[in-house]
């Protein structure tokens, strides 16, 4: 097997409060609730959108899918499931992952309602 292989399928992590696996179609209802919760994201992430809505979610699955068949540096991302909630309350992912050299950039963004919580 080649170890820089990632079968982004099979990634899912798991700990006491929360589950990290790869997003779901029926993670959108989430996700446009979560985003629209102020103007932070799109003040603070460029080109991310306000108000967001179902078909922001959907731009989001296609440019994912885009980008993994056609091999591009699609990183890995995460839905952060909180399990007390059974919900999605964010998102974590792994970019211009380097495995050589075992480096990679990192980025999360939670939900501003559950934010001040420590889950990580």
């Amino acid at each position: 097997m080649d170890s820089n292989k990632i079968y982004k399928k099979d990634l899912y992590l798991e700990t006491e409060n929360l589950i990290l696996r790869p997003f779901r179609k029926e993670d959108r209802n989430d996700l446009v609730k979560n985003y629209n919760d102020s103007k932070v994201y799109s003040k603070n992430i460029p080109n991310f959108p306000y108000p967001y809505t179902l078909k922001d979610a959907d731009t989001f699955f296609k440019k994912k899918r885009f980008c993994y068949k056609k091999k591009k540096d699609a990183g890995i991302d995460f839905a952060v499931f909180l399990k007390k909630e059974n919900r999605v309350i964010g998102g974590v992912s792994l970019n211009h992952i380097d495995f050589k050299s075992k480096k990679c950039e990192s980025g999360s963004c939670i939900t501003k309602k559950l934010g001040h919580r420590v889950y990580f």
